[in-house]
């Protein structure tokens, strides 16, 4: 953990973390997180609402928090996926795990509702780390209309943490398949000239109503906000946040 963000505290730096009066911030960091890992999953969670609605359900210890929206700095756009021994399980322990939407590794043998064969289908070759593998291009519960109402019997999401004024830890806000394209073409053409991290964005809900035998769902939707962080403040993000995220996600492979 560096403790550089109290040498580059600015009087109009958008994020408290960065203000000057607040370089208390990152000893309490240092002291509190002091040898633990940061995890995507382990963060607050900004979870979108089944069946509509236009506010965040927050994952943070059970609170059971909304929210409108969720502004700051993202910290990262990492793929994500999971398929479920139940599609009605949404925690525990899953049976494939991706961190990029093409390929995935088996988790737990105990494969619940799935199918053996289906799964034969799609497993590659050995790809090391002592996983089971499987191509998410060839398995079929990766298609659409093998899940409830048409949609994919496994999850995919784009896990996006923010950093929001006064926190110390982002929120992570999980994109799930229906906004995948909307908010990677966000992603590629929002920027400009700017990398993602010294830019402010708001990830807010969109109802999208019922449609034939569609039912209504929500989507998340990104919007690019005034104010950026200078160089510096990127690199501090970086070396505070993102790299330890990234780490640790490869780690997980291998583990």
């Amino acid at each position: 953990m560096s403790t550089d963000l109290v040498k580059i505290a600015t009087d109009d730096a958008p994020l408290a973390l960065f203000t000057t009066g607040n370089e208390d911030i990152a000893e309490v960091m240092e002291a509190n997180l002091a040898g633990a890992e940061i995890e995507l999953h382990s963060l607050p969670q900004a979870i979108t609402p089944s069946g509509g609605g236009t506010q965040f359900k927050i994952e943070d210890g059970g609170t059971g928090d909304r929210k409108d929206e969720v502004i700051g700095v993202p910290l990262g756009w990492f793929p994500d996926g999971r398929l479920w021994g139940s599609e009605e399980m949404s925690d525990g322990q899953p049976v494939l795990v991706t961190h990029d939407l093409k390929t995935a590794y088996m988790v737990s043998d105990d494969i619940g509702d799935p199918d053996e064969a289906t799964l034969g289908a799609a497993v590659l070759p050995d790809q090391g780390a002592g996983r089971r593998w499987y191509d998410l291009t060839k398995l079929a519960y990766c298609q659409w209309g093998s899940g409830k109402n048409g949609g994919k019997r496994a999850k995919e999401y784009r896990l996006v943490p923010i950093l929001e004024e006064g926190a110390l830890l982002p929120t992570v806000v999980r994109v799930s398949a229906a906004s995948l394209k909307d908010v990677d073409r966000f992603r590629m053409n929002a920027f400009g000239l700017k990398p993602y991290y010294r830019c402010l964005v708001k990830a807010s809900l969109v109802e999208v109503p019922k449609s034939g035998s569609t039912p209504a769902y929500s989507k998340v939707v990104f919007a690019k906000m005034p104010g950026e962080l200078t160089k510096e403040q990127g690199l501090a993000l970086k070396e505070m946040y993102m790299n330890p995220l990234a780490e640790k996600r490869a780690r997980d492979i291998l583990d």
